[in-house]
Order: structure tokens, then sequence, then C-alpha cells
């Protein structure tokens, strides 16, 4: 992106609808300037931010910019744009709406730059937003940033460190994954309305090969639905942007539900699950969020174990205020595995935690539903995972 800055003249007395519009001596802002200049150890930790980067006045105007910064405004020298402020460097659309710049139109109430340069000087911490600039009113251009804005004082001097860092294309992403589980869940949801209607239209006299082509159909599109719907909410988690329906749930029988769920899948043939039930208590959770994560490791468990093989599933209620879930299989894992099994890439095809599974149990498990998973592998034991919330104290 390559822009010529909007230029704005000061104007103490400009009026605005959100930031205040006074702008400072251009003599103080040079010193400024060269004060940074002169902080080596700051001009390297700015250069090595692999994004753009400026330093803010008090007045909110440019007074040190990294080269990444001057690049993406089209500008080779500090100079260039020192004294302007970030949205007219930037040309955004609505930085030139009043005499008083960037910062002080009616939009710029809703300014995600704005609110947290604004935040981190109110509070004096680091804040953290995301930027959405309009750079093209004939377009509609625009481009998505993460903004973080630090408070620091040099010489007296209150400044804004800004960090920008393009998440246009993540944004974008998001979109279409969005479109991409909409359209898909609707087509296997279709799919499975379908086979459950060859299923229930059965006849009596079918032969049992055509009973169990119409079960298997009706099993597979149901299979797909949930598998969607699994890496529907992982991607959302991961992007901070699932929501959570918290409701009271027997602890026991979500687990029991689990292990029905993992009984009825082809990798269970030949092995045996074994429940002991111990959690009859009430947690708060989200149900389909906590059927995944037991889900997930219990399969992660019977993957894990060999033909003929048992897997143990516990539920205890560890103390007034605790319970526990927990699936043990015979198999150990290695130290190079144990090391790697909460990792998202991590995928091994001969030992326990293949693919994603203990990643989004630990990810859903612990952010969203603020439990704890944990494990323990060693000989001659086997392998254990544990997943522990907190009881519910609702009377």
């Amino acid at each position: 992106m390559s822009y010529v800055p909007i230029q704005v003249a000061p104007n103490t007395s400009a009026p605005t609808h959100y930031a205040p519009a006074e702008r400072g001596p251009h003599s103080v802002l040079h010193g400024i300037s060269e004060a940074l200049r002169g902080n080596q150890l700051l001009v390297d930790l700015l250069e090595t931010t692999p994004g753009c980067a400026v330093v803010l006045s008090q007045e909110r105007q440019i007074v040190h910019a990294n080269r990444r910064f001057l690049e993406a405004v089209g500008m080779e020298r500090l100079e260039e744009v020192r004294g302007y402020r970030v949205g007219e460097a930037m040309r955004c659309v609505h930085a030139d709406e009043e005499p008083g710049g960037c910062g002080t139109a009616e939009a710029c109430a809703t300014c995600g730059a704005g609110t947290a340069i604004h935040e981190s000087r109110v509070t004096l911490e680091a804040k953290n937003r995301e930027w959405r600039i309009s750079i093209d009113h004939a377009s509609a251009k625009a481009l998505d940033f993460e903004v973080i804005a630090t408070p620091m004082r040099i010489e007296n001097h209150d400044l804004t460190v800004v960090t920008l860092r393009d998440i246009s294309g993540e944004k974008r992403r998001r979109v279409l994954e969005r479109i991409f589980f909409h359209d898909v869940l609707n087509t296997a949801g279709g799919l499975q309305g379908l086979a459950r209607i060859i299923s229930e239209d059965g006849s009596d006299d079918d032969d049992e090969e055509s009973r169990w082509v119409r079960r298997s159909i009706l099993e597979l599109a149901t299979q797909l639905v949930s598998d969607i719907q699994s890496q529907r909410a992982l991607t959302a988690a991961e992007s901070g942007e699932l929501s959570v329906s918290m409701m009271e749930i027997n602890f026991d029988d979500a687990v029991k539900s689990s292990v029905s769920v993992v009984t009825g899948h082809d990798i269970t043939q030949g092995k045996k699950i074994r429940f002991q039930g111990d959690g009859d208590v009430n947690v708060r959770s989200d149900p389909h969020l906590l059927q995944r994560v037991l889900v997930n490791l219990i399969k992660n468990a019977v993957e894990a174990t060999p033909s003929g093989g048992e897997v143990t599933v516990r539920t205890l209620i560890e103390s007034e205020i605790r319970v526990s879930f927990s699936v043990h299989n015979p198999i150990v894992m290695s130290n190079e595995v144990q090391l790697q099994i909460f990792q998202r890439s991590f995928s091994t095809k001969e030992g326990y935690g293949r693919g994603i599974g203990t990643y989004s149990a630990k990810l859903l498990g612990e952010k969203y539903l603020g439990g704890k998973v944990d494990f323990w592998s060693r000989e001659p034991e086997g392998t254990t995972f544990k997943f522990s919330l907190p009881i519910s104290q609702s009377i």
C-alpha cells in the first residue's frame, strides 16, 4: 500500500466529535523525535518489530516510525510523516472530514486504533484492539489491523508506542470459513435427513444386508455432520469467536453418553470400554463442547489400545468443589510423543494422540469450559488422561 498523507493544518480551536484536535508545536515534536533517535535500543526494538510501528506524542502525532511503516505509507524519511497522525499518514477516509484531522470526526468514536491509544493512556497499560481502516471512498477499500498501544515516558514526555499487524488476510479467511461451514453443514444435514428417511422406510421383509446398508448410510451421514460441527467449533475456538451456552449438566450422565458415542464407533470393534462412575454431581458447562472434549479423549485412548484390549473410563468427586473424568489405556507413550501431545500440528501413526484430538480437548476444556486437562504415561501403568471441572454450586 502506498499513500500520500492528508494535509491537515494545526488548529487548536477545531471542533471534535471524539479526541482532542490540539497539535503540538513543530519544535517540540522535532525535539522528541531527535531524543528518540538517540535511543538506539528503542530504535532497534522498533525496527525488529514484525509489523509497522510508530511512536506518538501526547497529541497523537507521529514522532518516530520504523522502516516498515514508512514503506507501508510510501515514504522514505521520517520527516515526511512527522507531525501527522496515524490515520492521516495512512489516508483514512475520515481523516479530513473535520478541520482537526484524524481522531476528530464522528466515525472516529468507533476507531479501533483511537480506542486502543485512548485506553492505554487512561490505564497506563498496553491495550489491544482490531482496527478496520477505510482508505478509498470510490472502491470502499478497507484494511484490517491488530493494534497494540503501549504507554511510554521519555524525558518528561508522555508517548504511545503503536504497533500494527495486518490481519486482512485472516479476516477474509474467517469469513470464507463461516460461509463454507454454513454451506457444507446444510448439504450434510440434507444428506442425513434423506438417510433417515431411507432407514425408516425399509420393510421388515428386507434381508439383513439391506437393513445393514440403510443403518450404515444413516450412521455415516450422522458422523459426517458431527465431524463438520467439531471442526467448525475448533476453528471458532482458535480464533476466539466460539460462543458457549452454559447449563446445569449431570457429570456422570455426560460421560456415559460420550462412552456410548465411542462404543458405537468402528474404532471400538474388538475392544472394550469399561465405565466406573462416581461423579453423580452437576457441573455448569456447555453440553456440546463438554461431549466433544470427552469423546475426543475416549477416542484417542481407544485408538491407542490394541485389539482385545480394554479402556477404562472413570468419574470421581475429588472434593466438595471439583469432579474429574479420566480415561486409561495400557499403552505407554514415548517421551517424544509426551512432549508434543497437546501441539496442534503433532501427528503420529505409531503412537497415542494422533491428529488433533488432544489439542482440541485441551483448548476447549480449559479455555472455554474452565476445566483442567492433564495426563501421565509411565510403565507399567499405561496412559491416563484426566479432565477435571468445578462442581456446580447452584442450589
